[in-house]
């Protein structure tokens, strides 16, 4: 659209997290920020157009026809886990050593959340979830015993999700 000298960079800021589910880990890349895209740009009228005429977009941060733009912080801050990963694929490709940063963990499970124990002598028991480690796919929970919240530790293996 002959936008090139106006718009620069667009971006969707991209993460990798460990989801854990039904005790498997994956490695999956998602969006950091659904529904919304970085664009750097010289604002015009005409490139305002462009970007607010593309299919998809519904309008800009800010209002209406006063966009607002992010400070330097706050772009770095979004897109850093994109460059990072962008200079982690430069060095490999050049053959220098990587420092790896470790991917976030996504849990499904949260405190206070209820969950059915899965594992005997408490099968079909419910707890309530005190403390959630991700990293070890450890759960610490509340259940009842003898009249009183004992708190067990489990494996994410261990519990399920209640309905």
């Amino acid at each position: 659209m002959n936008m090139e000298e106006y718009i620069f960079q667009i971006d969707v800021p991209m993460e990798e997290v460990i989801e854990v589910k039904k005790g498997q880990n994956k490695l999956v890349s998602r969006v950091r920020i659904p529904g919304y895209a970085l664009i750097r740009m010289d604002l015009t009228d005409d490139s305002w157009r462009v970007v607010q005429e593309t299919n998809g977009v519904t309008g800009f941060v800010g209002n209406g026809r006063n966009p607002v733009a992010l400070t330097f912080d706050e772009a770095v801050k979004m897109l850093t886990p994109t460059i990072e990963k962008e200079v982690a694929h430069e060095a490999i490709a050049a053959g220098k050593p990587v420092k790896s940063g470790a991917p976030q963990i996504a849990v499904e499970f949260e405190v206070g959340e209820t969950v059915t124990l899965t594992t005997e002598p408490w099968v079909g028991l419910p707890a309530t979830i005190s403390q959630v480690d991700a990293v070890n796919q450890r759960l610490t929970v509340l259940m009842t015993l003898v009249g009183q919240e004992t708190p067990v530790d489990l494996s994410f293996g261990q519990v399920k999700k209640m309905d």
